[in-house]
């Protein structure tokens, strides 16, 4: 469903402590969208999988229009309307350090994306930033990486282990500079929140 975008039905029970759970019995609690998935330790010691949620209404009104109506290919009218919100603010002079000390190159793959004008990479964080994370933005934290393996690391499908070596990818070790100081906490709090990446389907 995170990977798809799509919505996932909520119900909450009245044991559930919250403002929004019903008094007694289960009430539905609308639409939404899995914006992170992520493993942590519950209460009890146990390993758990935890999930962010974001309410989604919208979504579903957008999903059940395609699938129960043909395609509408008309051209919108473009509007614009202002939209406040609140985000973590990145440090881009640093990930700009991170792309440049690698030339555009990824560290797992070795290429450089080649598009006008120059090359293109993504800094990527080891740790997410924000919560529950709270991963640093420093250059501890930042790899230099293909878009494609960005998005597979992100997601956990890439690994990578204590000696620097890549699991998930047909490639043997994660390239790093001399003068980039990396975390290996970092990576190993990515692999615990992923998981055991050879239990993926």
């Amino acid at each position: 469903s995170m990977n798809e975008n799509l919505p996932i039905r909520v119900i909450r029970g009245h044991q559930h402590k919250s403002k929004l759970s019903p008094a007694s019995g289960y009430a539905y609690g609308g639409l939404y969208k899995i914006t992170d998935a992520y493993y942590d330790t519950g209460k009890g010691g146990f390993r758990v999988c935890r999930f962010n949620l974001e309410f989604s209404e919208d979504n579903w009104s957008q999903m059940q229009q395609f699938e129960n109506q043909e395609l509408d290919h008309g051209i919108r009218i473009q509007r614009r309307q202002e939209v406040l919100s609140h985000k973590i603010v990145r440090d881009h002079k640093l990930a700009s350090t991170v792309k440049m000390l690698y030339n555009h190159q990824c560290q797992i793959c070795g290429e450089a994306l080649k598009v006008k004008g120059g090359f293109y990479a993504e800094a990527a964080h080891i740790k997410a930033l924000g919560h529950p994370h709270n991963g640093d933005d420093s250059l501890t934290n930042l790899l230099c990486l293909c878009p494609n393996h960005h998005v597979m690391f992100d997601r956990g499908t890439i690994q990578i282990e204590e000696d620097l070596s890549i699991k998930g990818a047909n490639f043997k070790k994660l390239y790093l500079h001399p003068n980039h100081n990396i975390s290996l906490q970092n990576f190993a709090y990515h692999r615990m929140v992923h998981g055991d990446i050879t239990k993926l389907p």
